[in-house]
């Protein structure tokens, strides 16, 4: 990336377990300004998508207690979509699922968690564009294999996890336009209200930047507002909107440096070279401006791999 970009003190990377594996591919992130719109980053999520002899984990959230100066930590929680089933008496019980979802991006607003389910089809399927969980909610279940309730009708187990988040709603696209692919989504608080930020990742045509207002009372009203079109060719990762400029992170393929760009124009302009495999992007405007993104890649191939050791990491630039 650009030294002058680089914002000093704004990275770490993973521990070494979870930069080489794998089996899972970091993807959104999101952080304590998007959730209250004053507090400087203290907390940092990350989603991950499972992949291989993972695939039916579905998707997980990283919680990391970050510090520009101290001790860095995180913990793996499990998403989970709870359901009722029937027992040996035939009657209902709660039980949890994984979450199949790729998770490319997300957003904290107040105290609920929006996942961008990005296999979502408007045209061919009842999946939800964006899913909901509420940051209240997580539970601690026992580790052990296997998800869901086990044979005593007590214990829960979530894939070897020790905490879960819970879906508890969702949203669904409708309407004439075109069908939309909920790629990321980011808070945007640069108009009257706040509001919820969708970008779209596409290889052709022109991959779309839609808001949706946040209500007063919690939730996103049901009416989007247009917000802009990205040229055709631009495959967006993340999208935040700081004053009256977009910033975008774009990718490049798997062997090539990806970018940040800004869209103040008609076309994107290039700001600063980023990582191979470069995703979600967030904004912190609590003082620093820092703009932190995140790298998907381990190293899949092997010693030569390109991409390894200098992807999967987590780290903030300026805009």
């Amino acid at each position: 990336m650009s030294p002058q970009r680089r914002l000093a003190g704004h990275a770490f990377r993973w521990d070494p377990n979870d930069f080489a594996d794998k089996r899972w591919r970091p993807q959104g992130i999101t952080q304590d300004y998007d959730g209250d719109g004053a507090s400087p980053a203290k907390t940092l999520l990350v989603s991950w998508y499972a992949r291989g002899s993972a695939r039916d984990q579905g998707a997980r959230l990283t919680v990391v207690n970050w510090s520009q100066t101290g001790a860095i930590t995180y913990r793996h929680v499990l998403l989970v979509e709870p359901f009722s089933e029937r027992d040996d008496q035939d009657e209902l019980r709660d039980a949890i699922g994984a979450t199949d979802i790729h998770a490319g991006g997300i957003a904290w607003y107040g105290d609920h968690l929006y996942v961008a389910d990005s296999g979502y089809l408007a045209a061919g399927s009842m999946r939800v564009g964006i899913r909901v969980f509420d940051l209240r909610r997580f539970f601690k279940v026992a580790r052990g294999r296997g998800i869901g309730r086990q044979p005593d009708g007590r214990t829960f187990h979530a894939h070897g996890y020790e905490y879960v988040l819970p879906q508890i709603y969702g949203y669904n696209w409708s309407g004439s336009a075109r069908d939309l692919t909920f790629s990321q989504v980011s808070v945007d608080r640069t108009a009257s209200g706040p509001g919820l930020l969708v970008s779209e990742y596409a290889t052709d045509g022109r991959p779309r930047l839609v808001r949706w207002p946040f209500r007063t009372a919690g939730g996103l009203r049901a009416q989007a507002e247009w917000a802009a079109a990205v040229p055709q060719g631009v495959r967006t990762q993340g999208a935040v909107k700081v004053g009256s400029t977009y910033y975008l992170t774009t990718s490049n393929g798997s062997r090539r440096p990806g970018a940040l760009r800004d869209a103040a124009g008609a076309a994107p302009r290039h700001r600063s070279r980023l990582n191979i495999g470069c995703e979600d992007l967030i904004y912190d405007g609590s003082g620093s401006g820092a703009l932190w993104t995140l790298g998907e890649y381990a190293n899949d191939v092997g010693a030569d791999d390109p991409r390894a050791p200098f992807s999967r990491y987590v780290y903030a630039v300026r805009p």
